[in-house]
């Protein structure tokens, strides 16, 4: 089977390296044209149950898109039986990235050494995605040297994440992008306070009068001029107002006060405490329309006040007001 000349097969290779593997192909086997040595080269997996796992999983799943990982070189090796000895020309893949049919990613195998006792090693196919992670306690990875039991697990877990497994992912997001946010302000707020005391802050924030009154007081002392000092002072006060408002943001998220919005295929999931509703642009309520189209516009990780987060593309944190019904 010539897996490269299957529809839902593609690699990381450019048609550039495959065209020079190729070439190089043809001069190593000494045949006379190039449709020879495409004939003669093989792709194969870095070992006999991945080769053997990819061929029928090809087959069994044809709406499924498999891109082959190359090693970075072409394969090229003699072996001898008797007084014949034959040229072997190969391109070698360790690791296969599986997406739906949609363009989904559902899972990857890949080739790996195991090492046994006495320094012996034999060669595995390990199977990854989320669910497979999530179902393991030691290891994310389902292990194995069966092709059987490999496509049996690849038929359990490659698919799609439904609805619970998306909005679960973006809410541990949210609070990863919250909590990121968060601890930066914090940091910036805590180099700045260390700048000041507490009651030169209090002092300067006073009046024009006292603000002089300093600024003399540091030119005298030898200290940083006024003018820095007020500046630094207006860093320390957007530094805190930015930390107010991730913090306010984060307690209406811990608080299950924000609707955790995912945009899909099809529109938007929303998740209000554990409870979810699909969405289009029509059916999306007017109540976070606005606000979301709000946080479409700033970058990724922003904190809008009484607005929400931006966590993602894909994934927004909408804060609900007080008097906001569900939607």
């Amino acid at each position: 089977m010539d897996l490269l000349k299957l529809p839902n097969v593609s690699t990381n290779a450019s048609a550039n390296d495959i065209a020079n593997w190729y070439s190089e192909a043809q001069e190593y086997l000494g045949v006379a044209t190039l449709a020879e040595a495409k004939a003669q080269v093989q792709v194969l997996g870095d070992n006999d149950t991945l080769t053997e796992l990819v061929r029928q999983a090809v087959v069994k799943w044809p709406e499924w898109q498999f891109k082959l990982r190359f090693n970075s070189s072409l394969n090229c090796r003699e072996r001898t039986y008797g007084e014949t000895t034959f040229k072997n020309v190969s391109m070698v893949f360790r690791k296969v990235e599986i997406s739906s049919a949609e363009g989904i990613p559902i899972g990857a195998i890949y080739s790996e050494d195991r090492w046994r006792r006495y320094g012996e090693s034999e060669k595995i196919v390990k199977l990854h995605n989320a669910r497979i992670a999530k179902a393991r306690d030691r290891k994310s990875t389902f292990d194995t040297k069966d092709v059987k039991a490999a496509l049996r697990e690849m038929k359990k877990t490659f698919y799609a994440p439904t609805a619970a497994e998306v909005m679960s992912e973006a809410s541990g997001k949210a609070y990863e992008v919250l909590r990121n946010a968060l601890n930066l302000r914090s940091h910036n707020v805590g180099q700045l306070r260390n700048r000041f005391s507490l009651s030169a802050v209090d002092y300067l924030s006073s009046t024009d009068e006292l603000k002089n009154a300093f600024d003399r007081w540091c030119r005298a002392n030898n200290r940083a001029s006024g003018s820095d000092v007020v500046q630094m002072l207006n860093n320390y006060r957007d530094e805190q107002r930015h930390y107010s408002t991730i913090e306010e943001v984060q307690k209406a998220f811990n608080a299950h006060k924000t609707v955790l919005v995912v945009k899909s295929q099809n529109g938007y999931i929303l998740q209000l405490d554990s409870e979810l509703k699909l969405c289009d642009d029509l059916t999306l309520p007017d109540n976070l329309r606005s606000k979301l189209g709000m946080l479409k516009l700033v970058d990724k990780s922003q904190v809008i006040e009484n607005v929400g987060c931006r966590v993602n593309d894909e994934t927004f944190v909408i804060v609900l007001d007080a008097e906001q019904p569900q939607p």
